[in-house]
């Protein structure tokens, strides 16, 4: 019976020796020293010591980490009509300064500052940082994208006078224009004067040569009257010519030597 009792007794020792984690040894003030037969995995550690080197990724790559992240949850809010937790197609975050809102209140943001006349310097709504065309390409309609451009060429024409738009129909390139007896650039206003000399537009786009005066192809050595007073006269030429020509197709059936007409 005693043997049977000691017998016990060991394995419940036993039982309890297995149990014992190095973690609970060491609680305990008890020797952790490992020997040669110890396996190193047997130890439990919480700290990542390869998280320390998390510091020293560039601050572009965690600007590049927080837009991605603010996209691939839906944690973004519109300041203008307080929208929380919008979904990322109906949001954009605006690249140079990031700031961010919903599409809807940006589309009607752009179509607002077009029709005050902003439409070639349009900024944050909420900083001073520009807007590019191609952030505003991605949001609106080509209808509306198409107006807005229209209208920066507009405005960029009236701020440069020495830009003009080309008058080819069809054409509407910008281009630089000089004076065509000379090397200068003055403004617009001085070339309509009537003693400035003609002002042309060399478009490298259709390939005309115009005078800016007219919009008519540029007539070196002859003022816009009389240029527009030629092109009269050889048109009633032209429409001379075509009703000699349908007469004498009606005519020449009948053997009539028209020659001596």
């Amino acid at each position: 019976m005693s043997s049977s009792n000691s017998d016990i007794e060991e394995e419940v020792a036993s039982e309890n020796f297995m149990s014992m984690s190095p973690n609970s040894d060491v609680k305990e003030g008890k020797d952790t020293a490992c020997d040669s037969d110890t396996d190193a995995s047997d130890y439990e550690y919480e700290y990542d010591i390869s998280a320390d080197n998390d510091d020293d990724d560039d601050d572009d790559g965690a600007v590049q980490t927080l837009y991605q992240s603010l996209y691939n949850q839906d944690l973004i809010s519109c300041p203008i009509c307080c929208e929380e937790n919008i979904d990322s197609g109906y949001a954009l975050i605006l690249p140079n300064c990031g700031h961010s809102l919903c599409v809807d209140c940006f589309t009607k943001y752009v179509e607002t500052e077009v029709g005050q006349g902003n439409a070639d310097n349009i900024k944050c709504p909420f900083c001073n940082e520009a807007v590019t065309m191609d952030v505003i390409k991605e949001v609106v309609d080509e209808v509306s994208f198409q107006r807005l451009e229209r209208l920066k060429d507009a405005a960029f024409v009236l701020k440069n006078p020495d830009y003009h738009h080309c008058p080819t129909p069809d054409c509407g390139n910008i281009v630089m224009c000089g004076y065509a007896l000379g090397h200068e650039f003055p403004s617009v206003q001085e070339a309509a004067a009537a003693a400035a000399p003609p002002r042309i537009c060399d478009c490298f786009k259709c390939g005309k040569t115009s005078c800016l005066l007219c919009g008519a192809s540029f007539h070196e050595g002859l003022t816009c009257d009389e240029y527009e007073l030629q092109q009269r006269e050889e048109e009633l030429q032209r429409q001379a010519a075509n009703i000699i020509g349908n007469a004498y197709l009606r005519l020449c059936s009948c053997n009539i030597d028209l020659s001596r007409l």
